[in-house]
Parts: C-alpha cells; sequence; structure tokens
C-alpha cells in the first residue's frame, strides 16, 4: 500500500493540463514511428541484403540511434524548462527524415555499392565501416525518436507525483500507438501504398503530432529539481538494487531481443515465412508488451516496492517462456488446424497465425513490458531527475538489446538452436530475479527467503517442465502441411504429423542444422532425397520432381550462350544446377547462396550434383545476390537467378525491377538472363506480373516449361533477339557431359528440348495487357503472391502448347 505522505502528495500535485491530447499524440508517434522503422527496414534490406550481416547492421544501427536519444533526451529533460515544445520539434524533424527518406535511399544506393566493391564486401572492416556509415545515417531519426519518452516522462512528472506510473502508462500508449503501426503498415498501407507513399503518410502524422503537442503546451513548465515527483524519490532510501539496476537491465533487453529473433525463426517455418506472419508476430509481441506496461501502471500506484516487484516479474518471465515453450511441438498440429478452419481465407489465417503467437509469446511479453517501468522506478531512487532516469535505463536496455541481437544471430542459433538461446535465457532473467530479490526492499530475512523460493521454483521448472524439440517435427512448413491437408484433408496431415519424428519409414533425417539466417534441413524418403529451407522443399534428387527443372535452369540458357565463359547462379540449392553449367567449357561459375548451412548440407547430394564446389572453375559466395550484383564490378555472359518462392518475405527482392536492371549491367553484350518461377500455386495476375516485370529490362526472351515440377523457364536478353540458331545447339548438345546431363531426365534430342517450348516472351507478356509491375517501393510479389497459395489456382493457359507456340517456334529458329 502507499504511504498516507505518498497519497497526499499524489492528490496535492497539479494535473498536467491537456492530458488526453497528450496521451493521444504519444499513440499517434508510436504508430508513426513504427510505420517508419518498417519502411526504412525495407529500404536497407534493399540496400545490404538479407543475410544475417545486413540484418544485424540495421538493428544495431537503429537501436543504437535509439538508445544514443533515450541518453540525450533524458539529459535534455533535466534542462529545458518547455519539454513540450522540444518533444513538438523532434516531432517535427522525425517528420521532415521520413518525408525524405525515399530520396536518401536512392543517394545511398551508389555509396553502398561502392562500398562493397571497394572492400570486397566481407571482413572486420567492411562489416565496421558499413555501420558507421548506417548509424550516421540514422543517428538524427533515431535520436529524435529514442529523446521522446524521457522529454515527456519529464513534462509529466513536473507536475505529478506519481513517476512510476507515468512512465508506465506513457510507455504503455506509445507502444500500444506501435502495435497499430505494424497492423497498419504491414497489412494495409504499404500493400496498397507501397513504401515512399507510406513513409510520406506516417510523416504527415508526425507532423500532426508536432503540431497538437506545440498547441497543448502551457508555456514554461516548474524547474526538474522541484518537481513532486523528485520529492517523491528522495523519500525512498536508495538500495543495493538501484545501483545494480542498469546492467541487470541491459541483459533483460539481451534476453528481450534473444526472445524476439528466436520466436519468429521457430515460427516462420509453420508460418511459412510470409511478410504477413512477420506483421502478425511482430504486433502480437508489442502488444503484450504495451499490456504489461499498463500492468505496471497499476502496481506502481499501490506497491511501493519496485525491486521486489521487478525481481517477481523477471521469474514470471522465467516461468512464462519455459512453459509457452512448450507449446513448440504443437506448432504443426496447430497450423494445420487454421489450414483446415481458413478455408481458402488469407484474412482468417492471418489472425489464426497471430492466436497461435500470441499462445508463445504473449504472457512472456506481457511481463518484458511490465520490466521498463520498474527498473526506471528502481533506477531514479538514487534521487535523480525523472526525464534522465528514464533515458538513462532505455539507453541501458537498448544497448542490450543490440548485443542481444548481434549475438543470438551470429553464435547462439546457430551454435546451440533456437530452443536452447531461449532456455538460457529465461535462465539469465531468473537469475537477474533471484539477484534484485535478495537486494531489493524488505527486511533481510523475507528477501532471502524469496531469493531462494525463485530459485527453487527455477530448479523445478529446469527438472520437470523443460520443452522437448524434434528436429523433424520442427521442419514440418507451411507449404508441406497445406499440400498435406489439399491431397487428403486435415485427418491426413493430423496422422502425418503423428508419425514424423517416430518412425523412419515416411521419412528419414539425414540433416539439420539452425543457420545465421534460416533452418536447413535434409530429408530421405526411399530414393527421394530433399533440401528443405524453413521447411519449404527447396531442391530434390533421385525420384524427386525437382530434377527436370535444376537440370534445364542450368542447360538451357547455355544452350543459346555457347560461347558464355562466366556465369553467375543465384541460389545453390542441390548443387545440380551448378553441376549443369559446369557441363560446359567455361572459366568460372560463381553460386551466390544466402545460408551457408546449405553447403554444409551439400555433401549429402553429391550423387546428382557430382560434387561442383570441387570443380576450380566454381566458387561460392554466401551473400544476398540482390547486394552482390549492385556491388561487384564483374560482368558475366550469363546470369541464372534461381532463388526460392516469391511469397516468402525478402525472395520477392530477386523478382523486382530493379533487381533485373542490376542483373542487366552485370551482364557483357550478348548475354543471357535465365529467371525461374514457379507456376504452382501462382495465380494468372501474379504470373503475368513477373513477365512485365522481366520485360521492362529484358524485352527480347524464350519461354520454356517443365511440366513435371510446373516450373517456367524465362530466358532472356536486354540487347538483342533470342534466336535459336539449331546448328550451335546441337554443337553444344552433342558434348557428352551435356547430352548425360540431359539423358538423366529423359531429353535424348533437341526435339525434346524444344517440346517443353511455350513461346516469345514480348508476344506472352504483351497479351498479358496492362498492369503492376514489380518494384522496390512496391514490393508487389511480397503482399500478393502469399495471398495466391490460399486459393485454387487454375493453370495458366499460357503453359499450353498452341499453335501461336508452335508459330513463335518456327520463326525463332534459323
Amino acid at each position: 500500500m502507499r504511504s498516507p505522505a505518498r497519497a497526499q502528495l499524489t492528490r496535492t500535485a497539479a494535473t498536467v493540463p491537456n492530458r488526453a491530447v497528450l496521451y493521444l499524440c504519444f499513440f499517434a508517434s508510436g504508430a508513426a514511428g513504427l510505420t517508419l522503422e518498417i519502411v526504412w527496414s525495407k529500404y536497407l534490406s534493399y540496400l545490404l541484403g538479407n543475410s544475417i550481416y545486413g540484418v544485424a547492421t540495421v538493428v544495431a544501427a537503429f537501436l543504437g540511434g535509439l538508445g544514443l536519444g533515450a541518453f540525450v533526451g533524458g539529459r535534455l529533460a533535466t534542462r529545458t524548462r518547455e519539454p513540450l515544445l522540444l518533444y513538438a520539434r523532434l516531432e517535427l524533424l522525425v517528420a521532415v527524415m521520413g518525408l525524405l527518406s525515399p530520396l536518401a535511399y536512392l543517394l545511398a544506393r551508389p555509396l553502398f555499392a561502392g562500398l562493397y566493391g571497394a572492400m570486397g564486401g566481407s571482413g572486420l572492416l567492411f562489416l565496421l565501416v558499413r555501420f558507421v556509415i548506417l548509424f550516421v545515417a540514422l543517428l538524427v531519426p533515431t535520436i529524435a525518436m529514442g529523446a521522446t519518452l524521457p522529454l515527456l516522462v519529464s513534462a509529466f512528472t513536473r507536475r505529478e507525483a506519481d513517476f512510476g506510473a507515468s512512465v508506465s502508462r506513457l510507455y504503455a500508449i506509445n507502444t500500444a500507438g506501435a502495435v497499430c503501426g505494424v497492423a497498419l503498415a504491414g497489412f494495409a498501407l504499404i500493400p496498397s501504398l507501397g513504401l515512399w507513399k507510406t513513409a510520406a503518410a506516417a510523416a504527415a502524422l508526425d507532423a500532426l503530432v508536432a503540431l497538437a503537442v506545440w498547441r497543448a503546451r502551457t508555456g514554461p513548465l516548474p524547474a526538474p529539481g522541484a518537481t513532486p515527483a523528485e520529492g517523491t524519490a528522495a523519500e525512498s532510501r536508495p538500495t543495493i538494487a538501484t545501483a545494480i539496476i542498469l546492467p541487470a537491465f541491459a541483459v533483460s533487453g539481451f534476453c528481450a531481443i534473444l526472445y524476439e529473433v528466436a520466436w519468429t525463426r521457430i515460427l516462420s517455418v509453420p508460418f511459412g515465412g510470409m511478410v504477413y506472419s512477420f506483421s502478425a508476430i511482430l504486433a502480437v509481441y508489442l502488444l503484450g508488451i504495451a499490456a504489461g506496461a499498463a500492468l505496471a501502471s497499476v502496481l506502481l500506484r499501490f506497491v511501493n516496492k519496485p525491486s521486489l516487484l521487478f525481481g517477481l516479474v523477471q521469474l514470471l518471465l522465467a516461468g512464462a517462456v519455459v512453459l509457452s515453450s512448450k507449446t513448440f511441438d504443437a506448432l504443426p498440429d496447430l497450423q494445420a488446424a487454421l489450414i483446415a478452419q481458413s478455408r481458402g481465407s488469407a484474412a482468417n489465417l492471418f489472425l489464426g497465425e497471430g492466436w497461435v503467437a500470441a499462445r508463445i509469446v504473449l504472457l512472456p511479453t506481457f511481463f518484458l513490458g511490465a520490466l521498463f517501468p520498474l527498473a526506471a522506478a528502481i533506477y531514479q531512487r538514487g534521487r535523480r531527475a525523472a526525464g534522465a532516469s528514464v533515458g538513462t535505463i532505455y539507453a541501458a536496455n537498448t544497448f542490450g538489446s543490440i548485443a542481444g541481437s548481434i549475438v543470438t544471430g551470429f553464435l547462439l542459433v546457430p551454435a546451440i538452436g533456437a530452443l536452447r538461446a531461449i532456455l538460457y535465457a529465461a535462465l539469465a532473467n531468473a537469475a537477474i530475479g533471484c539477484l534484485l530479490l535478495l537486494f531489493g526492499e524488505g527486511a533481510r530475512w523475507k528477501r532471502a527467503v524469496l531469493c531462494l523460493a525463485g530459485a527453487g521454483a527455477t530448479v523445478a521448472v529446469a527438472l520437470f517442465a523443460t520443452p522437448t524439440w524434434q528436429a523433424e517435427r520442427m521442419s514440418l512448413g507451411f507449404i508441406r502441411l497445406l499440400r498435406a491437408y489439399e491431397f487428403g484433408g486435415e485427418g491426413l496431415v493430423h496422422r502425418m504429423i503423428a508419425k514424423i519424428g517416430h518412425s523412419t519409414e515416411l521419412e528419414k533425417l539425414l540433416y539439420y542444422k539452425e543457420g545465421r539466417v534460416a533452418t536447413v534441413t535434409v530429408l530421405e524418403t526411399g530414393d527421394r532425397r530433399a533440401l528443405l529451407i524453413n521447411g519449404k522443399t527447396d531442391a530434390t534428387i533421385g525420384s524427386g520432381e525437382d530434377m527436370a527443372q535444376q537440370v534445364m535452369v542450368g542447360q538451357m540458357p547455355m544452350l543459346l550462350a555457347p560461347r558464355a565463359k562466366r556465369v553467375c547462379v543465384v541460389g545453390y540449392g542441390s548443387g545440380v544446377t551448378t553441376h549443369a553449367v559446369l557441363t560446359h567449357p567455361v572459366d568460372k561459375v560463381l553460386t551466390l547462396e544466402l545460408e551457408g548451412a546449405v553447403i554444409e548440407a551439400a555433401p549429402f547430394f553429391e550423387a546428382a550434383a557430382h560434387r561442383p564446389l570441387d570443380d576450380p572453375r566454381s566458387r561460392v559466395v554466401v551473400e544476398d545476390a540482390g547486394t552482390y550484383l549492385r556491388s561487384t564490378a564483374e560482368n558475366f555472359d550469363v546470369i541464372i537467378s534461381e532463388p526460392s518462392n516469391p511469397w516468402i518475405a525478402g525472395v520477392g527482392n530477386l523478382f523486382t525491377k530493379e533487381f533485373y536492371e542490376e542483373a542487366r549491367r552485370r551482364l557483357n553484350p550478348g548475354g543471357v538472363f535465365c529467371q525461374w518461377i514457379q507456376t504452382y500455386s501462382v495465380s494468372p495476375t501474379t504470373l503475368a506480373t513477373v513477365l512485365r516485370s522481366v520485360t521492362t529490362t529484358f524485352p527480347h526472351g524464350q519461354l520454356f516449361y517443365v511440366e513435371s515440377s510446373a516450373d517456367l523457364i524465362i530466358l532472356a536478353s536486354p540487347d538483342q533477339d533470342l534466336v535459336f540458331d539449331r546448328a550451335a545447339m546441337q554443337s553444344v548438345y552433342q558434348r557428352p557431359e551435356v547430352a548425360a546431363d540431359f539423358a538423366r531426365i529423359g531429353i535424348h534430342s533437341l526435339e525434346d528440348v524444344f517440346s517443353a517450348y511455350r513461346g516469345r516472351l514480348d508476344r506472352v507478356a504483351a497479351e498479358q495487357g496492362p498492369g503492376p509491375i514489380n518494384t522496390d517501393d512496391n514490393s508487389w510479389l511480397e503482399h500478393e503472391a502469399p495471398l495466391d497459395l490460399l486459393t485454387t489456382q487454375t493453370e495458366s493457359p499460357l503453359l499450353a502448347w498452341s499453335h501461336q507456340v508452335e508459330a513463335d517456334l518456327h520463326s525463332s529458329l534459323r
């Protein structure tokens, strides 16, 4: 209970004028700020790629700026008499930066490309220089964003005595706004408006916030040292907990970001890695934090023991994390039920995925949200100014989060796996909880008893409630579950799930690795061997359905470019495509692969791929393909783009107009560009958009269709008409290695090759009529392709043999 003195102080403190307006402004600020962060993250993914190095650089630069901004904002709050005026100016600054961000992205592209090329794109020095440049570029807007909370807390606590409740309330309101920002940006604004218009909308909202706060301010406020909240802090004697809260809360920030990274990695497998799924996970994460902060607001009004509360919440957090982790084993069944219940409705599916994410994320993040206000209340007991207390504690937590993002992605998940990383983080939370209980408020013996009880509870949970992890079940991705449901209904899916991991008759696990970017699995069923990335089959050999496509994608561009010497292949997969290219007399084959664990799994596919990486002409680079092609000075005669499916977040970057322009710049005169795209679960509109996007840069080309796997191969050129020189093609085909490679997929002559022909690219694209083009700005494919998965698609007429196709073939033969 509150002491009488504290209750009286709260009653006699002045009320903040225009409180409701300021609350609404801070809610809107959270929505606009999170929207801008999502837009900027997408821009930066184009600049830095989707590799672990690019992602870590973006996260560290963002969080570093926010933490520094909170620290600076806390110091400014102690010096200014008008924190609301300064807050309004910072919101206006963020609005201006948001409006200019698309232009900044365009100006930054040549800078980052030149840096990558000049420094080789690897090494500690390159990563450090890139981080410094990005950190400086983001410094102004992120400092402005990070400084807003300390300033607003300072404005409130100069009139109100209840520091802890004010911090909790403001933090909850701002985070609730961020939840709305995630939902609006991820599900509505970016899919419908694109990036620059979304940034402009967020900037306009920030400008309105600045105007509203400027009008709501009431002039100079009392000096910070005379605030009621300061008096409250002075009444409470500092404890050892006050001295250790900064490092303790930094470790807590480390654990919080670890949870976010690990949960996202785990859920991306059953959810399919779609951009909407990531938005749902982030929204639930922030919702839990907002709710927890709101609870802290209530607790701090009635319990004047923040150290005790902080320790208890840390223990509850640890328990919630462990117990929620027991849901992992049920994820395949939960997702299968969602697929059946959604009945083709994308909205129902994504809402259901939000519910599944909430079962794992919501309770732990509820406790995470309560920690920040409690930590600020503990720290302020050192008789520090309100704004400075919030800024410093926020900065400590943020810098812990930076370390967590880097260590989790680079070291912990690849070394020990996501589950163990989560459990070790929960142990760290429990240890922090016991420490704060031991050195918190109250009698020493009571604190000792609570600490021992917390330690005992931790040991009990570790012994009796540790969750299990079956690699086979955790590799059951969305597409596998969806296909099983389409084939035999929900009952079949659940029966299949029940056998996975318990019977080798269905499939045998050969390899499993949680890599830095994705989880890679190799499964064997009879004589079919499959490579899975985040639970989705990306390549098969043996009796697998992908052999013909993998060979054709490598062989077809080489048939049309018989003098090609330098070839770039995007995506290693099983290695069959790289091997197909190496059957030709080339000088160099460069294969770009995003996930290093795919290369580690290569030995399992040697029987079909024939060890292409052992060939002295072959070289592999683990890097984002878009980043590499944008930055390298190397040119190629053939570029083969065979990434994963475009419904996966980030993969659509390799199907944009801008990516094709980069590929064109890296092609030598007369070069050939090859694009793979699946036609299953793809609407005619989506397929037409891909064709339209390719022809914006490569107007000349030919189409081939691999019927066994329902894949389309686009062969294109930027500067010449692609024709079929039968004599030259026959000469290439007659090479023993080439003929043998074709023969193993049932092709024994050029006539067999031409049986897969489906027309001229320019004619087929023109017949689709006007429509959208996939660009960096609109990310059209990334947002539309996932929706195609959930509805029944009919085979596109352009995939069938017709008189027009036959006429195209005759006109292209020489």
